[in-house]
């Protein structure tokens, strides 16, 4: 069983938040230890089930982890080595940002690095835009290879959009 089945939810990548958030609710209440004589399991079956909830709704309740799932799920494998997937102009862009933020950090320039977030939001609202009718077509059973391929694509990108925001956090990270 998947993490959306579980639910009753029907694989989105654009997902009620609210709606979810409700089904977890309404699990863990099922799965109280106060509850365990209306049930017909194990306390072994209450406590995997309790942390199966917990981790399905981790992983549901966030846009990224929700997106590799649902990848994952369409057999869509996520490599660690990403960088032969995107383009050389992405690439250029982001270790450009990259290395305006290692050094606005060493100058202590904390102006320049606020400039930077803005330029960061900027572009990745810019690839939002730009896939946000692949999501569309995603949650809406159109799920054509080309669909899915970009959805990855995506992605990767939104792995450098967040190694970015976390270097101008003070976080250590290499893109």
């Amino acid at each position: 069983m998947n993490y959306f089945e579980f639910y009753q939810l029907e694989p989105k990548i654009l997902l009620d938040l609210n709606v979810l958030r409700q089904k977890f609710y309404a699990k863990s209440r099922e799965l109280h230890p106060d509850q365990n004589n209306k049930l017909d399991l194990s306390e072994n079956e209450i406590q995997y089930d309790s942390a199966f909830n917990n981790i399905a709704y981790k992983t549901l309740g966030s846009f990224e982890t929700r997106l590799k799932y649902i990848l994952e799920l369409e057999s869509i494998i996520i490599e660690s080595q990403q960088k032969n997937q995107l383009s050389e102009d992405f690439l250029m862009e982001m270790l450009e940002l990259h290395e305006e933020i290692i050094e606005a950090k060493h100058l202590n320039q904390i102006e320049e690095l606020s400039k930077l977030e803005d330029s960061i939001r900027i572009v990745e609202e810019k690839n939002l835009q730009e896939i946000l009718p692949f999501m569309t077509d995603y949650d809406s059973g159109k799920k054509l290879e080309n669909t899915l391929l970009n959805l990855q694509q995506y992605y990767y990108k939104l792995k450098y959009f967040n190694r970015l925001k976390s270097a101008i956090k003070g976080d250590s990270v290499e893109l």
